[in-house]
């Protein structure tokens, strides 16, 4: 059942609007991972993010800089081995390990140590998780543009040597260079599971907020956990201002506890936050991946 007090839309599992459709209602909004220092427009900024901005880019900054120098926490050891097995150490072995996790699995160390961690604990491995998947979601953007560029740059070349678009059977090795060479787009390579976002995600959302995606993948796999969909209600439609009557053919709802729609067993004693009912909206034509 929709609760009466549910009043705002965040989308998920993007964390940027540029990453999202451009036909993305306005009232939609992004959760803020907490890196900028006045509020953004189109953002929510939740309470109870632990970092302050400040703090917040230095722990990305912090990740970024072991991920790059380290690699992996058997390397950390490594460099490490001769070092007093201090608190600072022993920190960063934790955060070393917890990047290799996400880097590795798309799992975080917020999901799997969360019986041991305490309430603080939690909150601050789930922030550092929205901050790496907000950092990758840019990278994978800049990695599409790339790719753009690199296509665009091919198709110049080919007309100025006189090749046809479609003409595939004439060899020309110096156009390799400008021939993309990804399994599929940034986002497909570097983007962290919807699951993971989410996940971490629900930490932070707060008690009137509603989930809205035009990922088809997502909405799939809701419907694999036995997520049921119907038309978006007129009911739904007045409670979100933006959502008007023309949109309400492309839209569909669903309420399920978060766990359910993480494709978990049954509610989890150490993540109490899953046990919420939480509105999805989706986009019926992106349901199909239309």
């Amino acid at each position: 059942m929709l609760k009466t007090h549910t009043r705002r839309l965040v989308y998920v599992p993007h964390l940027h609007r540029e990453s999202a459709p451009a036909c993305l209602p306005q009232v939609v909004q992004f959760l803020s991972v907490g890196l900028a220092d006045r509020p953004v427009a189109g953002e929510l900024l939740p309470d109870g993010l632990p970092y302050t901005p400040a703090e917040a880019r230095a722990c990305l900054r912090d990740l970024l800089e072991y991920g790059l120098s380290v690699g992996r926490e058997g390397d950390l050891y490594a460099l490490t081995a001769a070092a007093d097995d201090s608190q600072a150490v022993a920190a960063r072995r934790a955060e070393s390990r917890a990047l290799a996790r996400f880097a590795d699995t798309g799992e975080s160390e917020a999901a799997s140590s969360a019986g041991e961690a305490l309430p603080g604990e939690r909150l601050r491995n789930a922030q550092k998780t929205l901050l790496l998947a907000s950092y990758l979601e840019e990278r994978a953007r800049e990695l599409d543009a790339l790719q753009a560029r690199f296509a665009d740059g091919r198709k110049g070349l080919a007309q100025v040597i006189g090749v046809e678009d479609g003409d595939d059977d004439i060899d020309l090795p110096a156009l390799d260079a400008f021939t993309p060479d990804l399994p599929g787009s940034g986002m497909d390579v570097l983007r962290p599971s919807w699951r993971v976002v989410l996940d971490n995600m629900a930490c932070f959302l707060p008690e009137d907020a509603a989930l809205f995606t035009c990922d088809h993948v997502m909405l799939a796999a809701l419907g694999d956990a036995g997520v049921v969909f119907e038309p978006v209600s007129v009911e739904t439609l007045r409670r979100f201002e933006g959502l008007d009557a023309a949109l309400a053919p492309k839209l569909v709802q669903a309420c399920v506890p978060l766990w359910q729609a993480l494709g978990l067993s049954g509610p989890q004693a150490e993540r109490p936050w899953l046990d919420r009912e939480a509105l999805f909206i989706g986009c019926a034509a992106c349901q199909t991946g239309a």
